[in-house]
């Protein structure tokens, strides 16, 4: 009889922690999908600097690579002292869409640096750099938009590089790759 109330007490002190576990397990599965069903509707762009062989001037491919649209899309391209600064023609990147810029400039051996910020549908700020770091911007506490301009964004991805402003502004030119 003493072994048979020892297992019922264990049973009713073991019963409701295995309940805790599956309702912890449960939530963080809740958790995740919402995660999951968040970022699969995000933008995701992408931007490669390049030298275009025919006349040896710098440009970038900008890329949608998300399955989100990307609202209010710019760039920031710099190479050497010249940096070409300015927005996406309409603003808006489909998934999928991709976007030359061509600068009027010939590229230097130094390489260049580039980031392409976008909003998406909840209105969150994004930068991504050409070597595909990725910051969000919003406010710590609340997780509201935060809307720094482009000049604030370069200089906390790049400190160390020189204020894009400061530098001297190159002609540019974009054309779209055609659906």
């Amino acid at each position: 009889m003493d072994d048979l109330t020892t297992l019922e007490t264990i049973a009713l002190i073991a019963s409701p922690a295995f309940a805790a576990i599956a309702a912890g397990a449960s939530w963080a599965s809740v958790v995740q999908a919402r995660r999951l069903a968040r970022e699969s509707s995000l933008p995701v762009l992408q931007m490669q600097p390049i030298v275009d062989p025919r006349d040896e001037h710098r440009g970038a491919v900008i890329h949608n690579a998300g399955s989100g649209s990307a609202r209010g899309v710019g760039f920031v391209l710099v190479d050497g002292n010249h940096v070409a600064i300015g927005n996406v023609r309409h603003g808006f990147l489909r998934p999928g869409e991709v976007v030359h810029v061509h600068m009027d400039i010939e590229a230097t051996r130094d390489g260049a640096v580039g980031m392409v910020v976008c909003r998406h549908h909840q209105s969150y700020g994004h930068a991504w750099t050409h070597d595909e770091r990725h910051k969000v911007y919003r406010t710590w506490l609340l997780r509201r938009p935060r809307y720094p301009g482009t000049q604030e964004m370069f200089r906390d991805l790049f400190p160390d590089s020189a204020d894009p402003f400061e530098l001297t502004p190159a002609g540019f030119a974009m054309t779209r790759d055609p659906k």
